[in-house]
């Protein structure tokens, strides 16, 4: 979960691209999800945690199809109000 957050491009697409390789949800409970939820953003004002880096990783688990939490976790990040 530590290299989704990276500042590094590379390692947050190899860590969403092995998860999803991987296919196994057991990520999804906490720490995908809250990674998805943070709100913290760095000194350019972006926040790499719930980039769509870590959003494609859900979609490609299939979570946003099979885990209601998941689809709204999602929604969350993408709304803008």
């Amino acid at each position: 979960m530590k290299a989704l957050s990276s500042d590094n491009q590379f390692w947050r697409l190899t860590a969403a691209r092995l998860l999803v390789g991987r296919g196994d949800t057991d990520v999804l409970n906490e720490p995908l999800l809250n990674l998805v939820n943070k709100k913290d953003l760095d000194a350019k004002r972006l926040n790499k945690c719930r980039d769509c880096i870590a959003l494609w990783a859900l979609e490609g688990l299939n979570c946003t199809e099979t885990d209601n939490s998941a689809l709204g976790v999602v929604k969350g990040a993408l709304y803008i109000g």
